[in-house]
């Protein structure tokens, strides 16, 4: 054979094998885009899902709540503060609005974060015996409001069980029970004057007092053992 038989023999046979691999790889570059179209809707498919979810927990919650989707999105997340304390009648009446302009004193200079109301050992005015004392404060991002009604100064008993829950008390002792709360719109600042109102109003001889509007606002109230609310009986 000639090298132009040859050349005439491997040229139809390069020809084919260059076109099986132009082939091959034209299928190799189609099986992967329909892998790739396969695989984006899938991913579509479970986005849209968890949205769907995702949108149904968000609507059950504004139900639950009893607020529209748009003052939620303007309002939330909220800050709240829940203080509480307990001891004999003589104690809480002379102790917590000290305490409570402590506390006042302490938002001042460092925010909310660890409140003490000076109900520490080594704070300037120690925790007397038998006096107990709580303080909580977070920033809720979906939880409920402590203020049911769009404005009042009338704080219901269903706002303090959820702040405090069932809190059982001995027969011989008192407590405070004080609630704070501002949107994220309102400085935490303002919780410092609240409290001193507060303090005042203690030192006047009132037992409960409270205002609020558009979910932010105050409340306290002073329980001794016989009244509405003692030992959950305000359930």
């Amino acid at each position: 054979m000639t090298y132009t038989g040859m050349f005439f023999f491997i040229l139809p046979a390069a020809v084919l094998v260059w076109g099986w691999r132009v082939y091959r790889n034209l299928r190799n570059h189609e099986e992967m885009l329909r892998l790739q179209k396969d695989e984006r809707e899938r991913n579509e498919s479970a986005f849209l899902l968890e949205r769907e979810s995702a949108e149904r927990e968000h609507a059950a919650m504004l139900i639950r709540m009893d607020v529209s989707d748009r003052w939620f999105r303007h309002a939330w997340p909220l800050t709240q503060v829940s203080l509480m304390w307990a001891g004999p009648q003589v104690a809480v009446s002379s102790a917590v609005p000290a305490a409570l302009r402590y506390a006042a004193g302490e938002i001042s200079r460092n925010g909310i974060a660890n409140i003490t109301c000076g109900c520490t050992e080594d704070a300037a005015r120690p925790l007397q015996p038998g006096f107990l004392w709580q303080t909580v404060a977070r920033v809720t991002e979906n939880g409920p409001s402590f203020f049911t009604d769009g404005c009042g100064d009338s704080i219901k008993a269903s706002v303090w069980h959820r702040a405090f829950g069932r809190t059982l008390m001995s027969d011989s002792q008192a407590r405070v029970d004080v609630i704070l709360q501002v949107t994220r719109h309102m400085p935490v600042e303002i919780f410092s004057a609240w409290l001193c109102c507060i303090a005042d109003q203690l030192d006047e001889g009132m037992t409960d007092d409270g205002h609020y509007d558009d979910d932010s606002g105050w409340g306290f109230r002073i329980l001794l053992p016989d009244s509405p609310g003692a030992n959950g009986s305000d359930l």
